[in-house]
Parts: structure tokens; C-alpha cells; sequence
């Protein structure tokens, strides 16, 4: 029943893009009259060029294929088709952890992963569970970096890099490699409290 409606709202959409195309048109072509007959020049070479590019426009859309790719874009953009069942999925994989199957939650992420290999979300939830969970330190950190190779976002990047000090400092002994990740924060963000905040930090190790 969904599917239907869906159905009916593409299409709908379609026309009334058709039908808004043809008004501009008519619309320019009545110009491009008006300034003929006034001698206009200038503006009947405008509306020319108007009543073209709505003639090109129209055209397109009434192209079986170009116009169903266009309305079916145009749909998703409104309507994902995907995002509830993603956010189900999650909250599923979510459950498990709470469950304390942190294994299974692994293995559904990993499967998650397969089909979305660039999602940080998927990676950085693989590592929490390394981290916290199985306190599986150094698969910890091996997620964590993966996931700094698709952040882009600084402050999600600068928590990763703070995390991955926290287990150097307190889990690996290793006090060189958080001095380290720490300095990454300095070089890439120099004169930020991101920096300021990470040099601290090495100082206090």
C-alpha cells in the first residue's frame, strides 16, 4: 500500500514539474512575440533563448527514462529508502551489546561494514565494543585508527585521538605512542584548544 502511494506521489510530482515547465514556456514564446512586434531586439533574443532552454527542459522531461530518473531522484531526496531500515537495523545491533553479545554485535556490524565500507559510525561501533566491552585493547586501536582514515569531521577525529591516548596511557603502558597521537592533534590543528588541550596532556604523561 506504501508502494502505491509512493507510486502516485512520483507521478504526481512529474506533472506538475510538466506543467509548470510548459507555463514558463508559453510564457517566454508571448514575450518573444510582444518584443518582435515592439522591435525590441535585445529582448526577443532573451525570450528566444527562453523559450529554448524551457523547449529543452520539456523534452527531457518527457523522455521516458531521463524523466523517471529525475522523479525517482527527486523522491529519495525526500523519502530515503533506506533510513528506517537502517536505524532498525542499528538499534537491533545496538541491542545485542546492551544484551552483553558483543561478539554477535561485532560479527553484525562486520556485516553492516561489508555493504557501507567507508561508514566511521560502523567502525568507531566495532571499536567501542573492542574498548569497553571485551577490553580487546589492541583490536581497539586498530578499529579506531581505521576509522581516522573516512573522519572528516575535527571534533569527532580529535575524541578518536584522545581515545586512542586514553589506551596507550592506561591499558598498553605505552606512554611514546599517546605523545604521539596526541602530537597529530597539534600538527593538524595548531593554534586550536584542540591543540592547546593535547599539549597539556603530553605534559601531564
Amino acid at each position: 500500500m506504501r508502494e502505491k502511494y509512493q507510486d502516485i506521489l512520483k507521478k504526481s510530482i512529474h506533472v506538475l514539474t510538466v506543467l509548470v515547465v510548459l507555463w514558463f514556456g508559453q510564457r517566454s514564446f508571448r514575450l518573444l512575440i510582444i518584443a518582435k512586434q515592439s522591435g525590441d531586439a535585445g529582448g526577443a533574443i532573451v525570450n528566444l533563448l527562453l523559450v529554448v532552454f524551457w523547449a529543452l527542459c520539456l523534452g527531457a522531461l518527457l523522455a521516458p527514462d531521463f524523466s523517471s530518473y529525475l522523479a525517482d531522484k527527486f523522491f529519495g531526496l525526500i523519502f530515503p529508502k533506506n533510513k528506517g531500515k537502517v536505524a532498525k537495523e542499528y538499534s537491533r545491533i545496538k541491542a545485542l551489546t546492551a544484551q552483553g553479545h558483543y561478539d554477535k554485535a561485532i560479527e553484525e556490524y562486520k556485516k553492516e561494514l561489508d555493504n557501507d565500507t567507508m561508514n566511521y559510525n560502523l567502525i568507531l561501533e566495532i571499536a567501542q565494543i573492542y574498548h569497553e566491552n571485551l577490553k580487546s585493547y589492541n583490536l581497539a586501536v586498530e578499529y579506531y585508527n581505521k576509522a581516522l582514515g573516512f573522519i572528516t569531521d575535527s571534533n569527532t577525529w580529535v575524541f578518536v585521538k584522545n581515545r586512542l591516548a586514553d589506551i596507550y596511557v592506561n591499558n598498553l603502558d605505552s606512554k611514546d605512542k599517546a605523545a604521539v597521537v596526541l602530537n597529530d592533534i597539534i600538527t593538524k590543528l595548531p593554534d586550536t584548544k584542540y591543540a592547546q588541550q593535547a599539549g597539556d596532556r603530553i605534559k601531564n604523561l
